[in-house]
């Protein structure tokens, strides 16, 4: 299940959000300010952040200044989700490092535009820790992965001749009226 994590402390904005991203399929946690947003973004890693940005503790774009700064968290894509609706307010959302920036009351419909970023993420993810773990094979595992390769490459060339002489042998019996 795709994870949001929702940083906000408003207890209605957060039932508002969590009903309806819950009820799309998504698990949302929720932060009620930015230094605790940033401590579950790097435990939790989820594969969207939605950011008030007028948050206690940490403002949201100091938090989203922090998140992206970081090499842990910075592949995260960060939405602003604020009430702040001037042109400045979203260019200074962008320049903190936000992805998208979302004017509250938030039409439901604006949010489906950020599934782009949730699967990119999860590719990006999935891309990192196949690296990691291939950087931490030793030689002799390298080489038990690359014999494996070869074997399930022979299994499926040995499937597909089978197959195809099944398939003979069954012709065969066809044409002469053979039966064993």
């Amino acid at each position: 299940m795709t994870t949001i994590l929702y940083i906000e402390d408003n207890e209605d904005n957060i039932f508002v959000f969590m009903r309806r991203l819950s009820k799309k399929g998504y698990d949302v946690i929720i932060a009620h300010d930015g230094e605790a947003g940033i401590s579950m973004a790097r435990s939790e890693r989820p594969s969207l952040i939605l950011m008030d940005l007028d948050l206690p503790v940490v403002d949201g774009w100091e938090a989203t200044r922090l998140l992206k700064a970081s090499p842990e968290t910075s592949h995260i894509p960060v939405i602003a989700v604020s009430a702040y609706a001037m042109a400045e307010d979203r260019r200074r959302a962008l320049d903190a490092g936000c992805d998208d920036f979302i004017s509250k009351p938030v039409d439901m419909k604006a949010l489906g535009g950020f599934q782009r970023e949730v699967q990119h993420h999860e590719a990006h993810e999935i891309d990192r820790l196949s690296r990691i773990a291939l950087e931490n094979l030793t030689g002799s595992e390298v080489l038990a992965l690359d014999r494996i390769a070869s074997l399930a490459k022979k299994l499926k060339d040995l499937n597909s001749a089978g197959v195809a002489l099944r398939a003979g042998t069954q012709a065969v019996r066809q044409n002469r009226n053979i039966t064993v």
